[in-house]
């Protein structure tokens, strides 16, 4: 969409039909005068009672009386439409909603947030009101809504129970993206109570709750499951999948209770912690308790997920990798300290030590070979690094990654570089079975090699072969054969 100034609060001054033109079959308004308020690009243009609506191909805007603008990412079906100045959602040719509102938000095909007559409140698929007693926090205005429809922060969480099916009479539980819920809210310091419990058989402490306790630019949700099938923990894990719980997630917080006495097998906890490890960014944080109140046989399952977004300038991380991709270690003070300055201005006082020291970790793994100096120098800023950070440790596997490449063949020197950073890395304790998507560094070289999309060099994979062989490097089935022969939970507890 072309940019023109388009004013939402001039907009409102007039009446379409005193302003409306139509010119090469697009619609667009002008004043009297001749002015242009909309140029004449646009298949739809309607007033409705909140915002002024522009259609245009995919990309749809809304201009609202009060001068804010926002964008309708339509992508491969009209969704969002509007018909007679009132908004409405479909999918394809299929009506989901007819257009009888003043606005309206959704999560899926089956749970929308309305507005008519300037009430917002939530509808399902058959215009039902549903959500009707969910809980509100203190401080919070009576008639304001409770869900935004996006992760709420760590004082007010939003928190999805599966249910597995309509249960009419109960106006919390809703079809949200396919599978049945019970939507509420809980406080953070709530949920962080029920995680931590010194008296559990495998207990987290607050200091696990360090990342979930910070605000400063993390989001969250949480998610309950239960079951009664033998396989409690590997169920709930199921059905947390079929609420969304593993997109977009760098950390999980995790708790499960077994009935009074009972306790969870080691090939079920193997489970769970290969299931997790395989879904999670960064970290999984576990804990075991019992209630009195669970059904023998029972399992219950809490988790909250979590990740952050960027809270610094936007150009820091891209100069910050520059200057360590290329700089000398005698050269680093300069830029390294006008980026500190960079953050101390942009970040809340309190934040700004977090902010700065975070840039260290993982600066290792994503070095790349940028041939402005020479390996020895690139390894003296590591060693400066590793200082500040072990984030490395945890960064075998996606340097191994490094030496496959699509399309065309990557320079030597590139190769050569990624392996003598390999090497550095484990030479300097990193760990050569880190796993992702349950799969190490020498099943990633095994599963990939020789797969069609790939390009490398068959010489510099059997050399990292090699070096991971040296350092210890297993398969997810050498390490699995040597657990399996452990039957004691309590054992397979100390790994988690």
């Amino acid at each position: 969409m072309e940019q023109f100034n388009i004013n939402g609060r001039e907009l409102f001054k007039y009446e379409p039909k005193e302003v409306a033109f139509v010119e090469n079959g697009k619609m667009g308004w002008k004043k009297p005068d001749g002015t242009i308020l909309i140029p004449a690009e646009y298949e739809q243009i309607e007033r409705c009672k909140r915002f002024v609506y522009l259609r245009k191909g995919k990309a749809n805007r809304k201009y609202y009386s009060n001068g804010n603008m926002e964008e309708i990412m339509n992508w491969d079906d009209d969704f969002y439409f509007v018909e007679d100045g009132k908004v409405g959602w479909r999918n394809g040719d299929k009506i989901i909603i007819p257009a009888r509102y003043d606005d309206i938000h959704t999560w899926g095909d089956s749970l929308f947030v309305v507005n008519r007559d300037g009430r917002w409140y939530y509808i399902n698929g058959k215009e039902e009101e549903v959500l009707t007693e969910v809980r509100h926090i203190e401080g919070e205005e009576p008639d304001e809504l409770p869900f935004n429809f996006s992760v709420d922060n760590n004082t007010v969480i939003t928190i999805q129970e599966y249910v597995g099916h309509e249960v009419p009479e109960d106006k919390n539980v809703v079809n949200v993206f396919g599978t049945w819920s019970r939507l509420d809210r809980t406080s953070g310091r709530e949920l962080a109570a029920l995680f931590v419990d010194p008296a559990d058989e495998k207990p987290l402490t607050e200091d696990d709750l360090s990342l979930f306790n910070d605000d400063f630019s993390y989001e969250f949700n949480a998610y309950k499951a239960s079951s009664l099938s033998d396989y409690g923990m590997e169920d709930c894990l199921r059905k947390m999948e079929e609420m969304g719980a593993y997109g977009n997630t760098w950390h999980y917080l995790v708790k499960v209770w077994k009935a009074a006495g009972e306790e969870p097998s080691a090939e079920e906890l193997r489970y769970v912690r290969r299931y997790l490890e395989g879904k999670a960014s960064l970290s999984v944080c576990f804990a075991l308790g019992h209630d009195a109140t669970l059904e023998s046989g029972e399992t219950r399952m809490l988790m909250v997920t979590h990740y952050y977004e960027r809270c610094w300038p936007a150009h820091f991380e891209y100069e910050w990798t520059t200057v360590l991709r290329t700089k000398t270690l005698e050269e680093l003070k300069e830029p390294k300290d006008k980026l500190r300055k960079d953050i101390e201005e942009s970040v809340l006082p309190e934040y700004v030590e977090q902010v700065w020291n975070s840039q260290f970790s993982g600066k290792i793994v994503s070095m790349e070979y940028s041939g402005e100096r020479s390996w020895e120098e690139t390894a003296r800023v590591f060693d400066y690094l590793a200082e500040r950070s072990s984030g490395y440790k945890w960064g075998v596997l996606r340097a191994v990654q490094e030496l496959f490449h699509y399309g065309g063949q990557a320079a030597l020197e590139k190769d050569e570089f990624t392996l003598k950073k390999i090497q550095w890395m484990l030479d300097h304790g990193a760990e050569p079975n880190v796993h992702s998507m349950n799969e190490t560094p020498l099943d990633f070289i095994r599963h990939e090699r020789g797969k069609e999309g790939w390009s490398y060099r068959e010489e510099i994979v059997r050399r990292c072969e090699s070096l991971l062989l040296e350092h210890g490097g297993k398969t997810m089935e050498e390490i699995s054969a040597e657990e399996s022969k452990n039957d004691d939970y309590r054992t397979e507890l100390q790994r988690m």
